[in-house]
């Protein structure tokens, strides 16, 4: 190495600035690598092309590594900062804020904009009770209102098909007529 400056590399024998080699953990070569970064990438490129098996492992381990570590990461954040999640799902799900999410909420007065009912599902993971569910046209994207799980998840299994539901509504007032229970008084239990 000829001055703090330059250094020659190792491999191509050229003369080069010293930030175009990598930094060294133990210092050595002031604190660099011998050879320059360009050699060094070709060499490695060379030989992940002749042990294209050793290179495909590496890679494998090192993905998993970080991966676990990332995920760690992100499920601790999530933990120390919920409402922060939410609020990011809800903007980047559905285009609207937790003060518009709790706004919407209180218009319905805490309970499904369907069934009128507050939410009873249990997350199985959390042991809580969950959020209502964000209903929105599919199509469109246009948010409705906020369901409990049993009528997201039937409105889901009709396809927000109005066909099918008037057919569902049919079908099911002609059985309760036929069992001698009048609908009115089944509909007045649910507002």
């Amino acid at each position: 190495m000829d001055g703090v400056s330059t250094a020659v590399c190792t491999l191509c024998k050229k003369a080069r600035p010293l930030a175009e080699f990598g930094k060294r953990s133990d210092g050595a070569n002031w604190g660099r690598r011998s050879g320059c970064r360009l050699c060094l990438n070709a060499k490695k490129r060379e030989w992940q092309r002749q042990n294209p098996e050793k290179a495909v492992a590496i890679r494998r381990r090192h993905y998993y590594s970080d991966h676990q570590r990332q995920l760690a990461r992100a499920t601790a954040w999530s933990r120390a900062n919920p409402t922060s999640r939410l609020a990011t799902h809800l903007m980047r799900a559905y285009g609207i804020t937790l003060p518009q999410y709790q706004e919407m909420l209180d218009m319905q007065g805490g309970g499904c904009a369907a069934c009128g009912n507050p939410e009873t599902a249990v997350d199985g993971r959390t042991g809580r009770v969950r959020r209502l569910h964000v209903d929105h046209d599919h199509a469109t994207g246009a948010v409705r209102g906020l369901l409990c799980t049993n009528c997201n998840l039937a409105l889901g299994y009709l396809k927000d098909d109005l066909g099918r539901i008037a057919n569902l509504l049919t079908y099911m007032t002609r059985r309760l007529e036929r069992a001698g229970i009048p609908h009115n008084v089944v509909m007045e239990q649910t507002p």
